[in-house]
């Protein structure tokens, strides 16, 4: 770490910035556990980058590990905005399920959003699956689990659970 950190030093000295060299510092901070320091790292290449994927993405997990919920939902929202990863998605819907509780009915749009980007991926399609059957819409997550079982036919996951909400919705009827 001390020797990356004098490399970047030298480079900024030389106007010579490398967010390459930069965003491995801050992933070993990262990996050692010192999250606060690699977030002020990843921070530093947004400064000049503000649009650099892979440091929004990694400052929304240290964010996230950190408890600062709100800015890990910021640096996924700018991440997915940037580029559109399955992951981005998937990672901000479910840390706004679990501490956002009173913004869920953004989930679904965020899903949609990344389904409208990526096409339809299986685990877009379960994730906008699991919406809809938190909300009791049966009709609408089995669809959405007969779409992603069409894509991944031996994901015994979605297998088990398009069984289950059948069972179910008949049990309703």
């Amino acid at each position: 770490i001390a020797g990356l950190e004098q490399t970047v030093a030298d480079n900024e000295a030389n106007d010579a910035r490398d967010i390459s060299l930069i965003l491995g510092l801050a992933n070993l901070y990262y990996q050692v556990g010192e999250l606060e320091t690699a977030a002020t790292w990843y921070k530093d290449i947004l400064r000049t980058h503000p649009n650099d994927p892979p440091a929004l993405e990694n400052l929304g997990q240290a964010q996230l590990e950190m408890g600062d919920y709100a800015g890990a939902r910021t640096s996924w929202e700018a991440a997915a905005n940037v580029e559109a990863l399955e992951m981005n998605y998937l990672r901000l819907a479910d840390l706004i399920a679990r501490h956002f509780p009173e913004d869920r009915s953004e989930i679904r749009s965020i899903l949609e959003v990344g389904i409208a980007n990526l096409g339809q991926t299986p685990g877009l399609l379960v994730a906008l699956g699991n919406w809809y059957e938190s909300k009791g819409m049966l009709d609408e997550a089995i669809s959405h689990y007969e779409v992603a079982r069409t894509l991944s036919p031996k994901d015994e996951g979605i297998v088990d659970t398009l069984a289950r909400l059948r069972a179910e919705r008949a049990k309703a009827k």
